[in-house]
């Protein structure tokens, strides 16, 4: 065999020995930083963008059995805000919504008491099964971000109802 012809067989057998994960699947919000303030939109809603590495996000149910693919829950204060009957406040991607970078945080479900100021962000990766996916040192693969609300039907937060922003 010439030595073209070998490091060219070398460089297959070393692809055909990588590895097909690079590490354990981790999640990053991304855009906002710790105790920033933030102004809804008219709807109450947050865009917050995040990126997931080592874990393809898919639609529920395309998956399969596969444990590095799945989706992205978005929390509000734990389970506070959560939609009715779901374990989480947002999901992606969906049909509505195929992004997988972006998270529609829905503050109008939560308690209108509670809707300005203080809250925690968290997005987690999450199997088709619904179970949270396990990242780095075996702790769930998550980030967590606590901000501040304004805007929206946040009252006294919106200067069309005399508020400041």
């Amino acid at each position: 065999m010439g030595r073209g012809a070998f490091l060219a067989w070398m460089g297959l057998v070393l692809v055909g020995c990588g590895s097909s994960s690079s590490g354990p699947a981790q999640v990053t919000i991304n855009g906002v930083q710790p105790g920033a303030t933030i102004t809804l939109m008219p709807d109450d809603t947050y865009a917050l963008n995040f990126s997931a590495s080592n874990f393809s996000l898919q639609q529920q149910g395309q998956c399969g059995s596969s444990t590095t693919c799945g989706q992205a829950y978005l929390n509000i204060d734990g389970a506070a805000c959560n939609q009715p009957n779901q374990t989480y406040n947002a999901i992606t991607p969906t049909a509505a919504n195929t992004s997988t970078s972006m998270l529609f945080a829905n503050f109008a479900l939560c308690p209108a008491a509670s809707l300005g100021g203080n809250h925690q962000l968290t997005v987690s990766l999450h199997l088709d099964s619904g179970a949270q996916v396990v990242g780095t040192g075996n702790a769930p693969a998550q980030a967590t971000v606590s901000v501040v609300v304004m805007g929206g039907t946040v009252s006294g937060t919106n200067p069309a109802d005399g508020g400041t922003r």
